[in-house]
């Protein structure tokens, strides 16, 4: 989600982020569930072409009661309900699937990728190309530079001071891209005494051809990586750009995503929007920034990014379950940080869930229960 030059291109609407629902009252959370089940599952369905009898419908929905003994409204969320694609067999309770990543990292220190200067740290010890941090603040007081020693606010303040280029910073711990946000030599840096944490990082330049689909943000590739029987998974390949003027790829900001092919490295569908941004789901086939063609666009370095991903995956024995994010350069891939809990939404957007290493644990474990 690191923010990559800014290149020539007509910016439409910024999106502004979806508000992480853990740091919402009890009350409010409910009531913007509620409005969200109506405007981004209710409407579409009741507006939706293609629909499949009711009568199949009802006995879909029946059948994922009788299992799951929860009102599925990720079937309608994930437009299970469509002749065509028909997706109800694809799809596994979200619920279920976060229950499954936190049950397979149970015993890892959700710290090592909680905080993105020791995972930083922990994959350069590996021996894995990653992005290297210029400070850390941990709290008030407490601000260290790449190689861990302490530094004083006027150390940091000095550095931006006479810093000539743009700079990435982020929250140590947050998800979604919430608070991250490009910093240019002239700009405020009254972040520095706020009481938030974060992380400061030179603002990359990515592969050109990256540049080229969308040069706002660094277009990162989520690779979703399950441990099972002794082998590792590649469950999901998305892409996540960034577009209209926001300088994060992140879904939870507007982003746009689309699943890619394994075996070829280009990306095999139309991108899609997060639901809370477009209930419709309307496909782009073209970039709405650049113009330029999403489905057929080629990954430069795939094979290397992916490679790397799975071999590190294959040495953490701590962590069976990983959501990694890789930035490509002009040299090659990055790993830019990596996810404990996965982004439910982007593999029941685009993947069969169903039949995935993780789907399978998912109904086992829920048979072995008893439901």
């Amino acid at each position: 989600m690191t923010g990559a030059d800014q290149g020539q291109v007509t910016l439409g609407k910024v999106h502004p982020p979806v508000p992480d629902p853990r740091f919402l009252p009890k009350m409010q959370r409910k009531l913007r569930a509620f409005q969200q089940a109506i405007r981004c599952t209710a409407i579409p369905w009741l507006l939706a072409r293609g629909k499949k009898p009711m009568t199949v419908q009802m006995a879909e929905v029946y059948d994922i009661l009788r299992v799951y003994r929860r009102w599925p409204g990720y079937y309608f969320r994930f437009r299970g309900y469509l002749k065509e694609p028909d997706r109800a067999g694809q799809l596994v309770s979200p619920r279920l699937l976060n229950k499954v990543q936190f049950d397979l990292n149970r015993n890892a220190d959700l710290q090592l990728v909680g905080d993105k200067r020791r995972f930083r740290i922990w994959m350069q010890e590996l021996g894995y190309p990653v992005i290297q941090e210029f400070f850390s603040k941990y709290g008030p007081g407490t601000i260290v530079d790449g190689q861990g020693v302490l530094v004083p606010l006027e150390q940091v303040a000095a550095f931006l001071k006479q810093r000539k280029g743009d700079l990435f910073v982020k929250p140590l711990g947050s998800s979604l891209g919430l608070g991250a946000f490009v910093w240019k030599p002239g700009d405020s840096s009254g972040f520095l005494e706020n009481e938030s944490t974060w992380i400061i990082q030179e603002r990359l330049k990515q592969h050109p051809d990256m540049n080229r689909l969308y040069p706002g943000a660094l277009n990162t590739l989520r690779i979703l990586t399950v441990k099972h029987a002794g082998q590792i998974h590649v469950e999901m390949l998305v892409l996540r750009i960034g577009s209209g003027g926001s300088c994060i790829d992140n879904s939870g900001a507007g982003g746009l995503s689309a699943r890619v092919d394994p075996d070829t490295g280009r990306i095999a569908t139309p991108a899609t929007r997060r639901y809370e941004f477009d209930p419709s789901q309307r496909p782009y086939r073209e970039h709405p920034d650049t113009g330029v063609t999403i489905e057929g666009f080629e990954i430069p370095f795939f094979r290397d990014g992916l490679e790397i991903v799975v071999d590190a995956a294959s040495k953490i024995s701590s962590f069976r379950s990983l959501g990694w994010d890789v930035c490509f350069m002009e040299d090659g891939p990055l790993i830019v940080e990596a996810n404990a809990q996965a982004s439910v939404d982007l593999f029941l957007r685009f993947c069969d869930v169903a039949n995935t290493a993780t789907g399978r644990m998912a109904r086992e474990t829920y048979a072995r229960r008893g439901g």
